[in-house]
């Protein structure tokens, strides 16, 4: 029995300072285009994914030495379904500790899918050097919240910022006093 699949995922992303402490960010993804079949169960199940868009725009704002606002809007729609997302979220970044790289990070955001709307969204997290850690809780306020008895769901996610570091390659400077 195939146990994986092949998904295709990419997307761009466009950040434009405005001035010294703010930026501007835009962005466009598109997944799922292979239409992989996937199941939990082994014996049928098999449930096909449709290929899905996603767009963002976002910014970031200093508001004093230590705190920066994140607003952020986002549309995702799965193609060949009526079924689309709009989420709209604020965070705050708190910056805790600049020796040691540490930013904490809160904030709240709305979810609409099934009608008007399906969640609202309360986030935790921090960055810790190239780590960043969020937890989030969705509060469901669509009708259908009668069938998770109006209880949200937990969220765990966890990131790791690489960088690669390139060593500059001057141009020799060849020195040749005049006599």
């Amino acid at each position: 029995m195939k146990k994986g699949f092949l998904d295709h995922v990419g997307g761009l992303k466009f950040t434009r300072k405005i001035n010294k402490t703010d930026e501007f960010n835009i962005g466009v993804a598109a997944g799922k285009f292979g239409r992989p079949d996937w199941s939990l169960l082994t014996q049928g199940g098999n449930y096909r994914v449709d290929p899905r868009v996603h767009a963002q725009i976002g910014m970031s704002s200093l508001l004093s030495d230590n705190v920066r606002f994140l607003p952020n809007v986002s549309y995702q729609k799965i193609l060949n379904s009526p079924a689309s997302t709009f989420v709209l979220q604020g965070l705050i970044d708190y910056l805790y500790n600049e020796q040691k790289q540490i930013v904490l990070k809160g904030g709240l955001g709305y979810r609409s899918g099934a009608g008007i709307g399906d969640a609202v969204q309360v986030m935790l997290g921090a960055d810790i050097k190239e780590i960043r850690v969020m937890l989030g809780y969705d509060i469901n306020i669509s009708p259908l919240a009668g069938a998770s008895s109006s209880q949200g769901g937990f969220e765990l996610a966890a990131q790791y910022i690489g960088r690669i570091y390139k060593r500059p390659n001057p141009d020799p400077i060849i020195f040749c006093p005049r006599f």
